[in-house]
């Protein structure tokens, strides 16, 4: 099966590019609340160590499904 991509990914943005990125989360209602303000010298090599962060677990977790409503609910802390 063959993946289907409907927004870009880190792969898909230039290298060397400094500026800051959004994490954001969208809600039910469709509104995206700000989660995270990065800033960086390069923006793809900051946001593949925050990928790697997040896919080893050095990275606080919280549930998504209490982000979409504007609450912080642990699910994993950072090692």
């Amino acid at each position: 099966m063959a993946l289907v991509r409907s927004s870009p990914t880190i792969d898909d943005i230039r290298n060397n590019i400094n500026g800051i990125y959004i994490w954001c989360i969208r809600n039910p209602e469709g509104v995206y609340r700000i989660h995270y303000i990065g800033e960086a010298a390069n923006v793809v090599d900051r946001l593949r160590g925050h990928r790697n962060g997040q896919l080893t677990a050095n990275y606080i977790g919280f549930c998504l499904d209490g982000l979409k409503r504007n609450i912080k609910i642990l699910m994993h802390r950072a090692r």
